[in-house]
C-alpha cells in the first residue's frame, strides 16, 4: 500500500527541497500586509512537509494527472 502523504500526492510541489514544499490543491491564501499604513496584498500557498497528509490525497501517477 502506498503511503498517502504529501510526498506522494499530485498536489505536493517540493521543487528542489526534499523536506518542505507547497500544496497546490487549492488557491493561494490572500493576506493583507501593511507597509506604513497602506494595505499590501500578499498570496501564500499552504506550506507542507513530506510527512503531512490530508483527506484529498491523489497519487502523482493516477489517471488524469
Amino acid at each position: 500500500m502506498v503511503n498517502r502523504t504529501c510526498e506522494t500526492c499530485r498536489y505536493g510541489d517540493f521543487g528542489y527541497s526534499g523536506h518542505e514544499g507547497l500544496c497546490r490543491r487549492t488557491s493561494p491564501v490572500v493576506v493583507l500586509s501593511y507597509v506604513n499604513t497602506d494595505p499590501y496584498p500578499l498570496t501564500f500557498w499552504p506550506t507542507v512537509k513530506v510527512s503531512d497528509w490530508c483527506g484529498e490525497h491523489q497519487l502523482k501517477n493516477s489517471v488524469g494527472s
